[in-house]
């Protein structure tokens, strides 16, 4: 038993860095990346960038492996069910790539006319290499494969990362992403075929076909949700506001992906075992202690993000990029209360059909595009940013209802509203002005914030 705790906990902690380290490797090239392109360089990458992020919400079999493999437990069955999920990945891959590739080059939108043919083959290739890799990627977490998962994702990241950083230096431009992109997935899918070969085979079974496209449905439209929230805002700048204007929008965004990147951290650690916590005697009291502190460690990286972004970026991004600083404050502050809504959404996951994690994403999907619609048109940049905010609050307060509604939980309001009153005004006066007292007034408020926690931690909850 203690060694199956040991290795659950040492799996757990490989994926996680393997993870931290994905989600850094596009923070690293922030500096070189836009040293070496232009605005409207940038700007194309990132449209990419939500692009292949799009597409990998919409690969149908890696979702289904962790579910059926209870029911395919012997040798031959699990053969046939990967076999099946990398068929129907390679054959599905190529087709949504064909499609991702005419659009781009027939949709008559003014930033996607301004690839290159040769550009937008290479996109398809990526998108038909990255769906493709994804179920082989996941069969290696099902079987427990840690090492073969960890080199397969080492070399994906390193290829893609020098490759990306050599090019650039070049004067490649755009092209040194697309290059290393296709040929870290082209690597890293040659390396996943590698350690599977012995339960792979180029087959289709009609019946789990049917069963892997049924479920994943649901799973589909739930991202497609999630995407509408987190991705689907900056194509929809780049169309109202140009590549150039989504350059300095994004770069801003890779600040709060850090942000929400340290989070995850505490996230790994509490989401796996928050539910037994709460079964436990004395289990509310625990859960309590542990939404207090983590709602204060968001606070505090929320305000370290205000506190050292004004400082640490003109050191390492040139000047035309740092446009984008005025449009923090309330970047972070959208980014706190999607990040706070995992912390209180947790009741919505104890019935046996979660239908309401869909119908409130659902609904703040729609809310979202009400709001794109009405506010960018006529405010711009800071239409989509009040969008942001409108939206992801709302989600915060509807997920919150819910959850409580669910399974109550003693929350000390008052201690909540003393220990975020500070730091949420600061946030509100920095949103006028952007001045040598923005860092100091950031530093006042991330004091308090680190008082309070300290004083909470000594607070006998009720």
């Amino acid at each position: 038993m203690q060694w199956d705790k040991l290795k659950n906990t040492f799996q757990l902690a490989i994926y996680s860095v393997l993870l931290v380290l994905q989600k850094a490797a596009g923070l690293i090239l922030i500096p070189v990346s836009t040293r070496y392109l232009s605005l409207e360089q940038y700007g194309l990458v990132e449209v990419l960038l939500v692009l292949f992020s799009f597409c990998s919400l919409l690969e149908i079999s890696a979702g289904t492996l962790p579910r059926f493999i209870e029911r395919y437990s012997t040798p031959r069955q699990q053969q046939l069910l990967i076999s099946t999920a990398f068929s129907l990945s390679l054959a599905y891959g190529s087709v949504l790539a064909l499609l991702i590739g005419l659009g781009l080059r027939f949709s008559g939108f003014e930033v996607l006319s301004l690839y290159s043919d040769s550009q937008i083959i290479k996109v398809t290739g990526i998108i038909a290499l990255m769906i493709a890799l994804q179920p082989l990627l996941m069969w290696l977490r099902v079987v427990e494969r840690v090492n073969a998962y960890a080199v397969v994702v080492l070399i994906q990241v390193v290829c893609q990362l020098s490759l990306a950083i050599a090019g650039l230096k070049s004067g490649q431009g755009i092209d040194a992403i697309l290059n290393a992109s296709l040929l870290g997935n082209a690597v890293a899918l040659l390396m996943a075929v590698l350690f599977n070969r012995k339960q792979l085979a180029l087959r289709l079974e009609t019946g789990l076909v049917t069963s892997m496209l049924v479920y994943q449905r649901y799973l589909i439209a739930a991202s497609m949700c999630l995407f509408v929230l987190h991705g689907f805002d900056r194509i929809f700048l780049a169309s109202s506001l140009g590549a150039e204007t989504l350059a300095q929008y994004a770069v801003m965004v890779k600040l709060i992906e850090a942000m929400a990147m340290c989070f995850g951290v505490l996230e790994a650690w509490w989401h796996p075992r928050r539910f037994m916590v709460l079964s436990q005697d004395g289990g509310e009291r625990k859960v309590l202690q542990v939404h207090q502190m983590m709602l204060m460690a968001l606070m505090l990286i929320m305000l370290s993000c205000l506190v050292l972004a004004p400082i640490v970026l003109p050191l390492l991004i040139p000047e035309q990029y740092l446009q984008g600083l005025q449009w923090l404050p309330l970047l972070v502050l959208a980014g706190g209360f999607k990040l706070a809504t995992s912390v209180f959404d947790m009741a919505c996951y104890l019935n046996a059909k979660p239908v309401w994690l869909f119908r409130g994403n659902a609904a703040a999907a729609v809310l979202a595009l009400v709001c794109y619609a009405l506010l960018v048109p006529s405010y711009g940049i800071w239409g989509l940013l009040l969008s942001l905010n409108i939206v992801y609050a709302s989600r915060l307060v509807v997920f919150f209802y819910l959850s409580q509604s669910i399974r109550p939980l003693a929350y000390q309001s008052s201690w909540l509203f003393i220990a975020l009153l500070l730091p949420l005004v600061f946030v509100g006066l920095s949103l006028s002005t952007l001045n040598d007292w923005f860092s100091l007034a950031a530093l006042v408020s991330l004091a308090w914030a680190f008082l309070t926690r300290s004083n909470a931690s000594r607070l006998k909850l009720n």
